[in-house]
């Protein structure tokens, strides 16, 4: 039963290590690194690789406060009567 189970684990893990994409697929099989041919296979996968990663994620706009006009002459009139003892509520929006 252990060896049945060891056998799996060790089946999905060289699974895991194939490689199916890029650079390394592209010179599998081959020795010789210094011709024009593989050099060009190598640059071709390096551009379908870097077109991927350039595709970032959107970033969430940063939230930001408005106070309307009514609110900003509330606030005048409550600072004016209590010096500083208020606080500023802001709704986002």
């Amino acid at each position: 039963l252990l060896q049945n189970e060891n056998a799996e684990i060790r089946k999905l893990l060289r699974y895991r290590k194939d490689r199916t994409k890029g650079k390394r697929v592209a010179i599998k099989g081959k020795f010789i690194f210094n011709t024009r041919e593989i050099l060009e296979v190598v640059e071709k996968a390096e551009a379908e690789a870097s077109t991927k990663k350039s595709k970032k994620r959107r970033r969430m706009k940063s939230t930001t406060y408005e106070i309307e006009e009514e609110e900003e002459e509330v606030l005048e009139i409550l600072s004016e009567d209590s010096e500083g003892e208020c606080i500023v509520v802001a709704q986002q929006r």
